[in-house]
């Protein structure tokens, strides 16, 4: 009603010797096209009406090539087309598993999906863990069998998000009241190691084996890596606890789960420390933490915990870091619950790759 649907919308009606062809209901003023972060060259783009044709013939190379046009009336969709070898790809089946707007994501939470050896099944023993709140078994080895199996291909699958898999604590924590049950660290967000991959999952040498077996079958690994913060028992908050946020407010509250109003410093927990971003030596340690991951491991990304509760610091400085000290690319993709404009956020301004339209799935939730 206000003139978007008089703005262009383009859509791509072919390949052929090299031009991409599109075309728009609404008539096309002018045409931006960009390889990287290259504008094509004005001779490259034509115009007519509600049609306009895009001359790949500078483009060599790997990478995505991005459309977005304008008449009086607005801008229209982004339009985006894979580039491999300098050549647009139309068939989807083409398109490399680094590419990740092509993923087909699974996530498993690494206890719960498959027991690959009862070697290392160390349920916590405290009657008070309901026994679906302790952990079940499942393991690296479990998912490694189970891509060689082709259950992943099967299912189309081509990325593969672990639960964290490092050392969590073996006591009961937590409370649950209905059935009153406490909770074992099964789930793996509970760190008190940042590197130490957790024994009743495997060890460095199975998760090295897992990513070998996924890339031989064309598939990526992500993991899920928490930042904001550790546990009570973790070594960093025993030697530092000053790099923690304070656990209780100015007006004597307590500073759990208060998400919105003081969501840079807020825990998760009592016994949860949220790590204080705005020290410079935190984000320095907790950075070279993550790097560990993806210069130790051949990981295809990170999946970050709890995004906006952990200063933009932390997230300009891993993202510089990922790209200079990586072959890459290595995609991070962030959990934020809050308005669209802080999701979408830490994506225009480059910190990250991505973010999780939690949004969206509230209101599909709501909706059926």
């Amino acid at each position: 009603k206000d003139g978007k649907d008089k703005a262009p919308f383009l859509v791509s009606t072919g390949i052929e010797n090299g031009i991409v062809s599109l075309n728009s209901k609404q008539p096309i003023s002018s045409l931006f096209a960009y390889f990287g972060s290259q504008r094509l060259a004005p001779e490259a783009v034509k115009v007519e009406g509600n049609s306009a044709t895009i001359d790949l013939a500078s483009l060599s190379g790997n990478g995505i090539l991005q459309l977005l046009a304008q008449n009086e009336n607005g801008l229209s969709n982004d339009l985006t087309i894979p580039i491999q070898n300098g050549k647009a790809i139309a068939d989807a089946r083409k398109i490399g598993r680094k590419d990740m707007r092509a993923a087909v994501w699974y996530f498993m939470m690494v206890d719960r999906f498959n027991n690959g050896t009862k070697d290392n099944d160390f349920p916590v023993k405290n009657d008070s863990i309901h026994p679906k709140a302790n952990h079940h078994g499942g393991d690296l080895l479990g998912i490694t069998q189970k891509i060689e199996d082709g259950y992943f291909k099967k299912l189309g699958i081509n990325t593969i998000w672990l639960s964290p898999i490092t050392q969590n604590p073996d006591g009961a924590y937590g409370f649950w009241p209905n059935p009153p049950s406490k909770f074992s660290g099964y789930h793996g967000y509970w760190p008190i190691s940042n590197k130490e991959v957790d024994y009743r999952f495997g060890d460095e040498k199975t998760m090295r084996d897992l990513i070998d077996k996924a890339h031989a079958n064309d598939i990526n690994i992500v993991l899920d890596y928490v930042a904001n913060h550790v546990h009570e028992e973790h070594p960093l908050y025993e030697q530092h606890p000053d790099w923690a946020t304070e656990l209780y407010l100015p007006d004597g509250s307590l500073n759990t789960e208060r998400w919105d109003d003081h969501r840079l410093t807020t825990w998760f927990d009592t016994f949860m420390p949220t790590l204080d971003f705005s020290k410079p030596e935190v984000v320095e340690a907790m950075t070279d933490s993550a790097m560990y991951w993806v210069t130790e491991y051949e990981l295809d990304g990170f999946r970050h915990d709890a995004t906006k509760h952990i200063q933009e610091s932390f997230w300009r400085t891993l993202t510089q870091k990922v790209k200079s000290n990586t072959e890459g690319p290595i995609f991070q993709i962030g959990e934020t619950y809050g308005s669209y404009d802080l999701i979408r956020s830490y994506i225009s301004t480059g910190m990250l790759d991505g973010q999780f339209d939690f949004n969206m799935y509230d209101a599909a939730v709501a909706t059926f």
